[in-house]
């Protein structure tokens, strides 16, 4: 073919940046796969630190209520009780 042929073909892309492959996939594709354990590691770390953080907050925060319920309920028997004794 002459090279006025060859512009009128379609260019065929790569295989890893095909409609039903995802972003994801054509970036790791590009990788070594030295890279992409890596890179997957760093994603099961971070998921895991931030489900941790999210664990304790949720603790804490149940903590924080339970806690803070008891403080008021001591706070209102102590003045009952003073109330109380006064009549």
């Amino acid at each position: 073919m002459d090279k006025v042929g060859c512009r009128n073909l379609p260019q065929r892309r790569p295989c890893c940046l095909d409609e039903r492959s995802g972003m994801v996939s054509a970036l790791l594709a590009r990788h070594s796969l030295k890279t992409r354990i890596t890179l997957i590691t760093l994603a099961i770390f971070v998921i895991g630190i931030w489900s941790l953080a999210f664990y304790a907050s949720r603790v804490l925060h149940g903590e924080m209520q339970n806690l803070l319920g008891d403080q008021q309920f001591s706070t209102v028997s102590i003045l009952a009780a003073e109330l109380n004794d006064d009549l």
